[in-house]
Protein backbone atom coordinates (compact mmCIF):
# COMPACT_ATOMS: atom_id res chain seq x y z
CA UNK A 1 0.00 0.00 0.00
CA UNK A 2 1.07 3.33 -0.98
CA UNK A 3 2.09 5.75 1.89
CA UNK A 4 1.45 9.60 1.30
CA UNK A 5 1.78 12.43 2.27
CA UNK A 6 -0.66 15.29 3.70
CA UNK A 7 -1.04 18.42 3.05
CA UNK A 8 -0.20 19.84 6.37
CA UNK A 9 3.21 17.47 6.12
CA UNK A 10 4.12 19.52 2.79
CA UNK A 11 3.19 22.94 4.66
CA UNK A 12 5.57 21.98 7.04
CA UNK A 13 8.48 21.41 4.81
CA UNK A 14 8.18 24.13 3.38
CA UNK A 15 8.19 25.86 6.97
CA UNK A 16 11.20 23.86 7.23
CA UNK A 17 12.82 25.74 4.38
CA UNK A 18 11.89 29.14 4.58
CA UNK A 19 11.60 29.45 8.48
CA UNK A 20 9.91 32.77 9.52
CA UNK A 21 9.69 33.72 6.39
CA UNK A 22 7.40 30.35 5.18
CA UNK A 23 3.75 31.55 4.31
CA UNK A 24 1.36 29.75 2.29
CA UNK A 25 -1.11 32.04 -0.11
CA UNK A 26 -2.64 29.06 -1.59
CA UNK A 27 -4.16 26.13 0.92
CA UNK A 28 -6.43 25.05 -1.28
CA UNK A 29 -3.89 24.47 -4.21
CA UNK A 30 -1.48 22.43 -2.19
CA UNK A 31 -4.62 20.43 -1.25
CA UNK A 32 -5.30 19.67 -5.12
CA UNK A 33 -1.57 19.11 -5.81
CA UNK A 34 -1.34 16.67 -2.51
CA UNK A 35 -4.73 15.19 -3.20
CA UNK A 36 -3.79 13.98 -7.23
CA UNK A 37 -1.35 11.51 -6.16
CA UNK A 38 -3.59 8.97 -4.38
CA UNK A 39 -6.65 10.18 -7.03
CA UNK A 40 -8.57 7.31 -8.30
CA UNK A 41 -11.57 7.03 -10.75
CA UNK A 42 -13.71 3.66 -10.41
CA UNK A 43 -11.24 2.11 -7.61
CA UNK A 44 -8.41 2.35 -9.86
CA UNK A 45 -5.46 4.64 -9.19
CA UNK A 46 -5.03 7.67 -12.12
CA UNK A 47 -1.83 8.00 -11.71
CA UNK A 48 -0.41 3.77 -11.42
CA UNK A 49 3.21 4.13 -10.36
CA UNK A 50 5.30 5.55 -7.55
CA UNK A 51 7.08 7.38 -10.30
CA UNK A 52 4.27 9.22 -11.56
CA UNK A 53 2.73 9.53 -7.98
CA UNK A 54 5.89 11.63 -6.88
CA UNK A 55 6.18 13.35 -10.20
CA UNK A 56 2.55 14.76 -9.96
CA UNK A 57 3.38 16.42 -6.85
CA UNK A 58 6.66 17.76 -7.51
CA UNK A 59 4.76 19.55 -10.87
CA UNK A 60 1.84 20.44 -8.78
CA UNK A 61 4.01 22.44 -6.34
CA UNK A 62 6.68 23.88 -8.34
CA UNK A 63 5.11 24.95 -11.35
CA UNK A 64 2.58 27.30 -8.84
CA UNK A 65 2.79 29.83 -6.27
CA UNK A 66 1.14 28.27 -3.79
CA UNK A 67 3.72 29.19 -1.21
CA UNK A 68 5.13 33.07 -0.74
CA UNK A 69 8.41 31.40 -1.25
CA UNK A 70 10.79 28.00 -1.66
CA UNK A 71 8.42 26.39 -4.66
CA UNK A 72 10.47 24.53 -5.97
CA UNK A 73 12.49 23.23 -3.54
CA UNK A 74 9.45 22.77 -1.53
CA UNK A 75 8.37 20.25 -4.20
CA UNK A 76 11.74 18.28 -4.75
CA UNK A 77 11.61 17.67 -1.13
CA UNK A 78 7.85 16.55 -0.59
CA UNK A 79 8.94 14.41 -4.08
CA UNK A 80 11.69 12.54 -2.67
CA UNK A 81 10.09 12.38 0.54
CA UNK A 82 7.17 10.24 -0.88
CA UNK A 83 9.46 8.11 -2.79
CA UNK A 84 11.75 7.85 0.73
CA UNK A 85 8.51 6.36 2.58
CA UNK A 86 7.63 4.39 0.15
CA UNK A 87 10.73 2.51 -0.01
CA UNK A 88 12.15 4.46 -3.41
CA UNK A 89 15.09 6.87 -2.90
CA UNK A 90 17.04 8.52 -4.80
CA UNK A 91 20.83 8.24 -5.01
CA UNK A 92 22.93 11.02 -3.98
CA UNK A 93 23.67 13.11 -7.32
CA UNK A 94 25.10 16.93 -7.62
CA UNK A 95 22.84 19.73 -6.65
CA UNK A 96 23.05 21.27 -10.02
CA UNK A 97 21.16 18.01 -11.65
CA UNK A 98 17.97 18.50 -9.36
CA UNK A 99 17.93 21.52 -9.69
CA UNK A 100 17.52 21.08 -13.66
CA UNK A 101 15.03 19.01 -13.23
CA UNK A 102 12.66 21.22 -10.69
CA UNK A 103 13.14 24.25 -13.00
CA UNK A 104 12.08 22.37 -15.80
CA UNK A 105 9.17 21.34 -14.19
CA UNK A 106 8.41 24.46 -12.54
CA UNK A 107 8.76 26.18 -16.52
CA UNK A 108 6.62 23.27 -17.91
CA UNK A 109 9.28 22.09 -19.88
CA UNK A 110 9.20 18.38 -18.61
CA UNK A 111 5.58 16.59 -18.21
CA UNK A 112 4.63 14.54 -14.77
CA UNK A 113 5.73 11.31 -17.43
CA UNK A 114 9.24 12.95 -17.95
CA UNK A 115 9.73 13.76 -15.06
CA UNK A 116 8.62 10.40 -13.66
CA UNK A 117 10.79 8.97 -15.83
CA UNK A 118 13.76 11.20 -14.57
CA UNK A 119 12.62 9.80 -10.75
CA UNK A 120 13.02 5.95 -11.75
CA UNK A 121 16.15 6.70 -13.38
CA UNK A 122 17.80 7.84 -10.52
CA UNK A 123 16.11 5.60 -8.07
CA UNK A 124 18.22 2.96 -5.63
CA UNK A 125 16.56 -0.09 -6.33
CA UNK A 126 15.51 -1.32 -2.76
CA UNK A 127 17.14 -4.92 -3.91
CA UNK A 128 20.13 -3.43 -5.60
CA UNK A 129 23.29 -5.76 -4.50
CA UNK A 130 26.37 -7.22 -6.18
CA UNK A 131 27.00 -10.85 -5.99
CA UNK A 132 31.29 -11.45 -6.57
CA UNK A 133 32.42 -15.10 -7.16
CA UNK A 134 35.44 -16.20 -8.69
CA UNK A 135 34.60 -16.05 -12.37
CA UNK A 136 31.14 -14.11 -12.42
CA UNK A 137 29.77 -10.54 -11.84
CA UNK A 138 26.29 -10.40 -10.98
CA UNK A 139 24.25 -7.13 -10.58
CA UNK A 140 20.61 -7.22 -9.54
CA UNK A 141 18.50 -3.84 -9.95
CA UNK A 142 19.68 -0.53 -9.56
CA UNK A 143 20.31 2.26 -12.07
CA UNK A 144 23.12 1.95 -14.32
CA UNK A 145 25.16 3.97 -16.65
CA UNK A 146 26.76 1.44 -19.15
CA UNK A 147 29.02 4.32 -20.84
CA UNK A 148 30.83 4.45 -17.73
CA UNK A 149 31.48 0.78 -17.09
CA UNK A 150 34.50 0.09 -20.14
CA UNK A 151 36.70 2.53 -17.67
CA UNK A 152 38.50 3.98 -20.23
CA UNK A 153 38.47 0.74 -22.36
CA UNK A 154 36.67 0.92 -25.72
CA UNK A 155 35.46 -2.99 -25.90
CA UNK A 156 34.15 -5.39 -23.24
CA UNK A 157 33.88 -9.32 -24.39
CA UNK A 158 32.02 -11.62 -22.68
CA UNK A 159 29.05 -10.37 -21.84
CA UNK A 160 25.90 -12.70 -20.13
CA UNK A 161 23.06 -10.62 -20.09
CA UNK A 162 19.35 -12.58 -19.22
CA UNK A 163 16.23 -10.73 -18.12
CA UNK A 164 17.17 -7.09 -18.79
CA UNK A 165 14.94 -3.55 -18.11
CA UNK A 166 15.57 -1.03 -20.48
CA UNK A 167 14.19 2.34 -19.78
CA UNK A 168 16.37 4.57 -21.90
CA UNK A 169 17.76 5.98 -25.40
CA UNK A 170 16.18 3.48 -28.04
CA UNK A 171 19.31 2.80 -30.51
CA UNK A 172 21.43 0.53 -29.13
CA UNK A 173 24.61 -0.34 -31.54
CA UNK A 174 27.17 -3.03 -31.11
CA UNK A 175 29.83 -3.71 -33.22
CA UNK A 176 31.45 -7.18 -34.14
CA UNK A 177 30.73 -10.14 -36.33
CA UNK A 178 27.26 -10.94 -35.44
CA UNK A 179 24.38 -8.58 -33.69
CA UNK A 180 24.50 -9.90 -30.22
CA UNK A 181 20.75 -8.76 -29.93
CA UNK A 182 17.97 -6.31 -30.59
CA UNK A 183 15.68 -5.56 -28.03
CA UNK A 184 13.00 -3.80 -29.69
CA UNK A 185 12.27 -0.69 -27.50
CA UNK A 186 10.89 2.86 -27.54
CA UNK A 187 12.39 5.72 -25.55
CA UNK A 188 10.47 5.64 -22.06
CA UNK A 189 9.36 2.42 -22.82
CA UNK A 190 9.91 0.26 -20.19
CA UNK A 191 9.15 -3.94 -20.98
CA UNK A 192 10.43 -6.94 -19.74
CA UNK A 193 12.62 -8.72 -22.53
CA UNK A 194 15.00 -11.66 -22.66
CA UNK A 195 17.65 -10.58 -24.28
CA UNK A 196 20.30 -13.51 -24.93
CA UNK A 197 20.67 -16.66 -22.59
CA UNK A 198 23.95 -18.18 -22.66
CA UNK A 199 23.84 -21.93 -23.37
CA UNK A 200 25.45 -24.01 -20.73
CA UNK A 201 29.20 -24.18 -20.94
CA UNK A 202 29.64 -21.44 -23.38
CA UNK A 203 29.71 -17.55 -23.32
CA UNK A 204 28.98 -15.08 -25.63
CA UNK A 205 32.22 -14.36 -27.68
CA UNK A 206 31.51 -10.76 -29.38
CA UNK A 207 32.83 -6.95 -29.03
CA UNK A 208 30.74 -3.89 -27.82
CA UNK A 209 31.87 -0.61 -28.57
CA UNK A 210 30.55 1.67 -26.06
CA UNK A 211 31.48 4.93 -28.16
CA UNK A 212 29.34 3.53 -30.63
CA UNK A 213 26.68 2.45 -28.02
CA UNK A 214 23.79 5.09 -27.04
CA UNK A 215 23.63 3.26 -23.52
CA UNK A 216 23.11 6.25 -21.89
CA UNK A 217 20.13 5.75 -18.56
CA UNK A 218 19.57 1.90 -18.65
CA UNK A 219 17.11 0.14 -15.69
CA UNK A 220 18.73 -3.16 -14.99
CA UNK A 221 17.00 -6.09 -13.47
CA UNK A 222 19.24 -9.57 -13.28
CA UNK A 223 22.22 -9.21 -15.93
CA UNK A 224 25.33 -10.90 -15.06
CA UNK A 225 28.48 -9.94 -16.77
CA UNK A 226 30.66 -12.56 -17.37
CA UNK A 227 34.64 -13.28 -17.40
CA UNK A 228 38.03 -14.05 -15.61
CA UNK A 229 38.31 -12.17 -12.25
CA UNK A 230 40.90 -10.51 -14.20
CA UNK A 231 38.83 -9.45 -16.37
CA UNK A 232 35.74 -8.54 -14.31
CA UNK A 233 38.49 -6.42 -12.42
CA UNK A 234 39.69 -4.30 -15.13
CA UNK A 235 35.68 -2.89 -16.05
CA UNK A 236 34.86 -3.10 -12.33
CA UNK A 237 35.14 0.56 -11.59
CA UNK A 238 34.06 1.14 -7.38
CA UNK A 239 31.21 3.81 -6.83
CA UNK A 240 30.93 6.08 -3.63
CA UNK A 241 27.36 6.90 -4.71
CA UNK A 242 25.26 3.98 -5.64
CA UNK A 243 25.38 2.47 -2.26
CA UNK A 244 25.50 -1.65 -2.53
CA UNK A 245 25.05 -1.83 -6.57
CA UNK A 246 29.14 -0.86 -6.24
CA UNK A 247 28.73 0.74 -10.18
CA UNK A 248 28.92 3.15 -11.76
CA UNK A 249 27.60 1.63 -15.49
Amino acid sequence: MTVYLTSEQVVAINAAIKGSQARCDDPAGVDAAVGRASSTFGGLDLLPTLWLKAASLLHGIASTQYFADGNKRTAFVAATLLLELNGAPLKPMEVIAREVLVLGAAVSLLSVEQVAEWLEVHALAADSRVFLDEDRTTIVGGTLHLTEFAHGASVLRNVHATDVRFLGPAVVTFLGRTALFNPFWEYGEQRESMLYERPPGTSIVGVTVFENSVFERCLFSDIGIAGTAEMLRDFRRESGDLGPIGFTL
